[in-house]
């Protein structure tokens, strides 16, 4: 059944469109959406506006003229997923999925634990996951790349949204996903230690799915706390790197500077973290 598009929508397919035809700016687009539509339409400043504040609403007559746009087979053709469904309930049924494939398994001591034990410890432990994380880079290694995340619980479940971009010379490579929270240990020297399973793809392709390990700790003694330890295995496979030296993990801390540009492109693969096609 076809899903209604909302304007919030219809932002995220837009700047879809322009990443896949490869446009920085939206003149081209404009040009585009008048040729589909064989009239004129709002200003260029009131289409930057309207793609720019989330809150911002077209009035009908131009909101019906995008709408026709992105509905055709032109737009499509770039966009094919623009009726996919709603973003929300996907998320839910696709993290529920697995939740419980992940569930089945024990912990490393052997124990099983209640479901409902690990959905309210889970809960607890995204809470200190959520929010924006960077790499602590040796300042004299010209070759590792700066890389954030940003990660947004969903509420009162066990997994988080999670999206991760690495700045590598000329290179911008992101992927997105979800974080599970799988299990907590207890060591003598840490506030908490939490185990996370990071269920990554990149965002136009389900077939690159990959699943790798997290860990996040607050170790009393130490100088950057909390500490979040991905697998490296996220820029190696990203970069197709075949650096045998590259360290085993990535440790993330909580961001203190967060740079408005790199915060804007996080927050918009936040909108929808599951590749495209994945039901």
């Amino acid at each position: 059944m076809k899903k209604a598009i909302t304007q919030q929508r219809a932002k995220v397919l837009i700047r879809d469109y322009l990443r896949e035809t490869g446009r920085k700016g939206v003149t081209n687009l404009m040009r585009d959406i008048r040729r589909h539509t064989k009239t004129e339409i709002f200003e260029q400043r009131t289409f930057e506006k309207w793609l720019q504040v989330q809150e911002r609403a077209l009035q009908d007559r131009n909101w019906l003229l995008l709408l026709s746009f992105i509905e055709s087979d032109e737009f499509k053709r770039f966009v094919p997923y623009a009726n996919e469904g709603i973003k929300e309930k996907r998320l839910i049924e696709v993290a529920d999925g697995l939740c419980a494939l992940y569930s089945q398994k024990k912990r490393p001591d052997g124990v099983f634990l209640l479901p409902s034990q690990i959905e309210k410890q889970g809960a607890e432990a995204v809470q200190l996951l959520s929010g924006s994380w960077e790499n602590i880079p040796n300042q004299r290694d010209k070759d590792i790349p700066r890389t954030i995340c940003k990660i947004e619980a969903v509420p009162g479940k066990r997994y988080a949204k999670f999206a991760y971009i690495a700045l590598f010379r000329s290179k911008q490579i992101s992927t997105t996903g979800v974080v599970i929270y799988l299990y907590s240990k207890e060591r003598a020297e840490h506030d908490y230690y939490h185990h996370f399973a990071l269920q990554l793809w990149r965002r136009k392709d389900p077939l690159t799915g990959s699943v790798m390990p997290g860990d996040l700790s607050y170790l009393t003694l130490s100088k950057h706390q909390p500490e979040f330890l991905i697998s490296n295995v996220v820029n190696q496979y990203f970069y197709r790197s075949e650096e045998e030296e590259a360290k085993d993990t990535i440790s993330l801390r909580i961001s203190r500077d967060i740079i408005p540009e790199e915060n804007e492109i996080i927050d918009s693969l936040l909108t929808d973290v599951l590749p495209h096609g994945l039901t």
